[in-house]
């Protein structure tokens, strides 16, 4: 770490995973969840550390820019991704807390770039003015609101929508009438790989892939080639086979994986 700064920004290269993504997750497997958002920390942290990230021990205001390769994803659904880059910065050490203390505002900017998606995050130091109530941006810090009493009305409102809400949740549990609920496709894992083998969502692995992998040590492993490129097993032994037919051999072991032997003259 080093000493606190006025200004710090860094980029994630590729797009992190989204509301839906984390959703699908948690519905597939009760630790699948958990897993995408510590590979997402992972990534966030590493990039982070390239940056040199310093010490805030006040106020903060951060901005996001979203920079997507296309205009698929819904806003909500890409910003979603913020709570992964606030829980690693609280981990590295950047942010005491992501809570209102800390963090007294964020402002979410969307782009498309087809040919370098990422984010970027600006972090500026917010001073907060005791005579004004606002902060170097201008931004009202937490200020105090009067409090208003509720209304009878207000409470019937809020009994029926927290009944609602209630009888949605079991409905969910139970799946609708009764029926088991829909399996949902299982989400992609490129998040969950280390740094250095994330293949960002949306990249077709082919046959040349699988074949640079192959050439780079004695021994691969399927499963390693396909985490590598959050692709299936299924779709690696698709490319083994199809370069198998362009005359590649290809040993294969149980347990040690896959070994290019000799190359096609």
């Amino acid at each position: 770490m080093t000493d606190r700064c006025e200004a710090w920004s860094f980029s994630i290269a590729g797009s992190l995973p989204g509301l839906n993504e984390y959703t699908a997750a948690c519905r597939t497997n009760p630790h699948a969840g958990a897993k995408l958002k510590r590979g997402a920390q992972m990534v966030v942290a590493a990039y982070a550390r390239c940056k040199k990230p310093p010490v805030f021990d006040g106020p903060v205001f951060i901005t996001f820019a979203w920079h997507e390769p296309n205009r698929r994803r819904d806003a909500d659904n890409v910003a979603f991704a913020k709570k992964f880059i606030l829980d690693a910065l609280v981990d590295l050490g950047v942010l005491p807390d992501d809570g209102r203390r800390f963090v007294t505002g964020f402002s979410d900017e969307f782009h498309v770039d087809r040919e370098n998606p990422r984010v970027v995050v600006s972090i500026e130091r917010n001073v907060h003015d005791q005579r004004t109530g606002h902060g170097r941006r201008g931004r009202v810090l937490q200020r105090a609101r009067p409090s208003q009493p509720i209304q009878p009305a207000d409470q019937t409102r809020r009994r029926r929508l927290r009944r609602h809400l209630t009888c949605d949740r079991a409905a969910l549990a139970r799946g609708a009438r009764g029926a088991r609920p829909a399996r949902l496709p299982h989400p992609p894992q490129a998040w969950a790989a280390p740094l250095g083998e994330v293949v960002m969502k949306g990249h077709a692995v082919s046959a040349e892939d699988v074949l640079a992998e192959l050439r780079m040590g004695e021994w691969v492993s399927g499963a390693e080639i396909a985490r590598s490129f959050g692709v299936s097993r299924q779709a690696i032994n698709k490319k083994v086979a199809q370069l198998r037919r362009r005359g590649y051999v290809i040993d294969a072991a149980g347990r040690l994986g896959c070994r290019l032997r000799s190359v096609p003259s």
